[in-house]
């Protein structure tokens, strides 16, 4: 009995790890698509000339955003 007891603990306490670590994880995929879509906001409201003085063009801006918010995580 005191085998199937503790058995059934370690289930509960791997799914409720599971669980939590799924959550996290959707979190923080939110958190980057939303930093995402921000820079993104951000740097197509530029002007091209704007943009041209920074050393960009329209075509960065997507792999920009994806960059910056890979940076900002790993912090």
């Amino acid at each position: 009995m005191t085998n199937t007891f503790a058995l059934s603990q370690n289930i509960v306490a791997k799914t409720y790890y599971l669980i939590q670590s799924f959550i996290s994880d959707m979190l923080e995929y939110k958190t980057k698509k939303q930093m995402i879509r921000d820079t993104m906001r951000e740097l197509n409201a530029l002007t091209d000339r704007d943009l041209q003085d920074i050393g960009l063009s329209r075509y960065d801006i997507e792999m920009i955003a994806i960059e910056h918010a890979k940076l900002i995580n790993n912090k």
